[in-house]
């Protein structure tokens, strides 16, 4: 699904000229009676995505094989602030492997290292928030022990996946924790600590 272009003013732009992380990885569609494997590439977004007209796309768009992703905050009056996003390229790599699974529940899959309850380290954590039909995952990582990123998604399992809306956090995440035998309960989000995940045709 093709939207319209989309331009946003950019309020101001944090850590653009960061290093930029990419992931191709094979995407197999269907095109009429035939099947077709194609290379899906997905990026940091490289500077500000309102200098350079980037077209706005819906997560799992099945048009476009070159994107590229940025983390946003509304600042009122249709404009927003980019976002300096860590662990860029865990987060490139998560969206290349879900891009066209938007619509399967993502908390049950092992085969990245986001996941809803971590053990792999000292410090271990669990996700147990019931807000809505949201789903959150947090970077189990032994290397990255301190400022454990989140990602939230929302939309309804099995619907289209151009209703996917993803969101990030990396600091300040949670307005209710506690600890459980060493283990971190994370059990509400904290309001205003979550940016949205936009993507654009790169």
């Amino acid at each position: 699904m093709n939207l319209a272009p989309a331009f946003k003013t950019i309020v101001s732009v944090a850590g653009a000229t960061g290093a930029v992380s990419a992931v191709s990885v094979p995407l197999t569609l269907t095109r009429g009676s035939s099947t077709v494997t194609d290379k899906l590439n997905i990026v940091s977004c490289d500077g500000s995505v309102g200098d350079n007209n980037r077209e706005l796309v819906s997560f799992g768009d099945k048009d476009s094989l070159s994107v590229c992703w940025s983390v946003e905050k509304p600042q009122g009056e249709g404009s927003v602030q980019q976002v300096a996003s860590v662990n860029s390229q865990e987060l490139s790599s998560l969206f290349a492997h879900k891009w066209n699974r938007g619509t399967e529940s993502w908390k049950n899959d092992s085969s990245t290292h986001w996941l809803q309850q971590c053990t792999d380290s000292e410090s271990g954590w669990v996700i147990l928030t019931t807000e809505g039909s949201a789903e959150y995952l947090g970077l189990c990582n032994s290397a990255n022990q301190e400022g454990i990123p989140f990602i939230k998604k929302e939309g309804q399992v099995g619907e289209d996946s151009s209703v996917v809306k993803l969101y990030v956090c990396s600091t300040n995440c949670w307005a209710k924790e506690e600890l459980s035998n060493s283990t971190k309960v994370f059990k509400a989000e904290k309001a205003g600590s979550w940016n949205s995940v936009s993507f654009y045709r790169n």
